[in-house]
């Protein structure tokens, strides 16, 4: 919590000319603060009041002042001549939650029978299909023996989470149709920046996996690997209790904890447990579950 000076104006126009309550509250269930006072001049002209308070931007919560104006010849018990206000105050942390996702996996291939009789000048039509994806697609090389010496990945597609089949047109004449397998590659590690200004290290990450991350505003990876992307994540400055389960072969997690420090990777051995209070949407496990419980 880092609480920094504030000041809320409230403008408004007043027929009464003479001094005026401002009366603010940030709970409907708390008193109002009535301390402040601001002369008119009256006759509907144009009034401002400044309220000092303090806001924290380092929380995950937004803050509504609200309260009225009101002229002090009237009660302060009174609803008479009240004039409400509003002022809502959102925070704007230097740390922020993050999810990475891979999207998709870099796809390689391999040529497992280079077929013959292939033309140079005009290669054949390479099908991608299956996988639970979309949108692969992929050229075929013709070497100077007429065969298919290898197929490239042109666009990756999404959402694959398994091996696609790889189909290669037959040749346009008598000859062998070549074939090629595919492979799925997960997305390379990265680093991030943690919201202590160090630069931490996370692994691949598989296809559709996502890891939540707290670091600082404007969220940089080095490199970005294929595949990646950044989407908005969840505030970091609430703590959760969370027990990390590794799978059966193991597993490393990783999380922020609650002073800010970034803690991984922590090795677990085949179903082992790690119970830990920590920020937010910062836990990920390389192979395993993650539970989360109440906040801490």
């Amino acid at each position: 919590m880092a609480p920094i000076p504030a000041t809320i104006t409230v403008t408004f126009n007043s027929n009464y000319a003479g001094n005026h309550r401002v009366c603010w509250r940030t709970s409907p269930s708390s008193p109002y603060d009535c301390t402040t006072i601001v002369t008119c001049t009256g006759g509907g002209a144009s009034c401002n009041a400044n309220i000092v308070t303090t806001v924290d931007n380092e929380t995950c919560d937004t803050v509504t002042f609200e309260g009225y104006v009101q002229p002090t010849c009237e009660s302060e018990v009174s609803l008479n001549k009240r004039v409400p206000f509003s002022v809502t105050f959102t925070p704007v942390p230097t740390c922020d939650g993050y999810d990475i996702e891979c999207q998709y996996t870099v796809m390689t291939f391999s040529v497992t029978n280079p077929g013959s009789n292939y033309d140079p000048l005009n290669p054949p039509t390479v099908t991608i299909t299956g996988g639970g994806g979309l949108g692969a697609t992929a050229n075929a090389t013709v070497g100077g023996a007429n065969t298919i010496t290898a197929v490239t990945l042109v666009a990756p597609g999404t959402g694959y989470t398994s091996t696609p089949s790889v189909v290669i047109d037959p040749p346009p004449g008598p000859g062998v149709t070549a074939t090629a397998t595919a492979a799925l590659t997960p997305c390379a590690g990265f680093n991030i920046t943690d919201c202590d200004g160090s630069v931490e290290a996370f692994p691949s990450l598989p296809v559709n996996e996502t890891v939540s991350v707290c670091s600082v505003n404007d969220l940089t990876i080095i490199p970005v690997p294929s595949g990646i992307v950044i989407n908005a994540g969840g505030c970091c400055y609430d703590c959760r209790n969370i027990t990390f389960t590794a799978g059966g072969g193991g597993g490393n997690a990783y999380y922020v904890d609650c002073s800010g420090e970034f803690i991984g990777p922590v090795a677990l051995g085949p179903l082992a447990t790690l119970a830990v209070c920590a920020s937010n949407n910062s836990w990920y496990i390389t192979s395993g579950t993650v539970t989360v419980g109440s906040t801490c």
